[in-house]
């Protein structure tokens, strides 16, 4: 799918620390995901010493680099990216994640016919294969953390009162609203301005 936009359509944030063998595989995985789609890829550097920054500049040119002298963490690493930003929609993942050929032209299509949502998390699978329950969370409460470190919530895993963890009264394959999404998600620019939910919480280092 061809975007005739003449605006940027996709931002890709990624924050490393001495990641640089699994970064250059997402980063790979990215350049056929991305065909098509007008788009920036930001990676922002938390002080690696294991020589991530050279090497991945001289093997992807085109992404920007920012970089840390130290690590700041996830969210104030993210924020600096998000702020520079031009993208129609931002995506963050983390340096680890291989994405598919067609997972940005169908989540990128799917959100343009989804003008009221805030925000997407995708399936996500582990490097077996396996389904990830961190794909779709519930929003955690006090008594929550109790059925969690008890492990009760085990006994009723389709449970909205229990296990609100992970939301596995949600099949793996349901389209639904979520009230939490997964690290690595897709926001549009609305998302980003508002002023409560703009950049990441960043008083604590993640």
């Amino acid at each position: 799918m061809q975007w005739q936009n003449s605006y940027m359509k996709l931002s890709i944030i990624i924050v490393n620390h001495n990641n640089r063998e699994v970064l250059k595989r997402a980063l790979g995985s990215l350049q056929k995901a991305t065909a098509g789609i007008e788009h920036e890829v930001f990676v922002v550097d938390n002080g690696s010493t294991d020589f991530s920054v050279p090497i991945i500049k001289n093997r992807f040119p085109q992404v920007t680099f920012i970089e840390n002298e130290h690590n700041e963490g996830l969210s104030k690493a993210s924020n600096q990216a998000l702020k520079i930003a031009q993208g129609e929609y931002v995506l963050l993942l983390h340096p680890d994640t291989l994405t598919n050929e067609d997972t940005l032209t169908k989540t990128i299509a799917y959100m343009d016919a989804q003008t009221q949502a805030g925000g997407l998390s995708v399936r996500m699978l582990n490097g077996d294969g396996q389904f990830l329950p961190e794909s779709r969370r519930g929003l955690p409460a006090h008594w929550a953390l109790f059925f969690k470190m008890t492990g009760l919530y085990k006994l009723f895993p389709k449970s909205r009162l229990i296990n609100r963890f992970h939301a596995d009264w949600i099949e793996e394959f349901e389209a639904t609203e979520i009230d939490v999404i997964s690290a690595a998600r897709l926001s549009p620019r609305a998302a980003r301005s508002s002023p409560s939910i703009g950049v990441m919480y960043s008083s604590v280092r993640s």
